[in-house]
This record gives structure tokens, C-alpha cells and sequence, in this order.
């Protein structure tokens, strides 16, 4: 007969997490903690995902255009944004809205 072992939330997650600390393959490492294989990447693809933190550094930029009638800089990105910000904004000010733009 065969004997189930249950397995708690916080002892699934310590052993998916402790698989890539250890060096070894799934195989070994499911093998040395009594734990079939496919029950390891069942509990891994369970295991809410982290979010992806913003890319840092320069993105690219479509266009950057002076819009001479309402003095504005018009930005567009690839994604299809458009942005614009009054000439002569701090360079702070036009980095933060493009990073807002970028965690939509």
C-alpha cells in the first residue's frame, strides 16, 4: 500500500525554494527530500509568482517632438504611449512619468 504524505504550504515552499541553493538537479534534489518529481514542479508552478521589478536604464523612444503651439515635448514610446510634458521640465519630473508609464 502506498503511504500519501501531506505536506504543508511553508514545507512545499521551503523545498522548491531550498531546490536552487542546493546545486543539484530536480531529480537528486526531489530524490534526497523524499519528493516525486512531478509533486516538485506541481508545487513550483503553484508558487505565486514575484513581480518583475522595472527594467532600469534607457528605453526606447519612438519620437521626441517639440510641439511648437503649446510648448510641449511629445514622447512616444513603442508601446504606443504618448506623452507629453511642458518644455523646460526637470528631467526628474519627465523620468518619473515614463516610469509610471512603464509599470502599466
Amino acid at each position: 500500500m502506498r503511504v500519501i504524505k501531506k505536506w504543508s504550504a511553508s514545507q512545499r515552499a521551503m523545498i522548491v525554494g531550498g531546490h536552487s541553493k542546493s546545486g543539484m538537479s530536480v531529480a537528486e534534489y526531489c530524490q534526497e527530500h523524499g519528493v516525486h518529481k512531478s509533486t516538485f514542479y506541481t508545487w513550483l508552478k503553484k508558487l505565486p509568482k514575484p513581480e518583475k521589478a522595472p527594467k532600469k536604464g534607457f528605453i526606447k523612444i519612438k519620437s521626441l517632438i517639440a510641439s511648437r503651439s503649446a510648448d510641449l515635448i511629445r514622447i512616444e514610446t513603442p508601446q504606443g504611449y504618448r506623452i507629453e510634458v511642458p518644455q523646460g521640465s526637470a528631467a526628474d519630473f519627465i523620468r518619473r512619468v515614463i516610469h509610471s508609464v512603464r509599470a502599466q
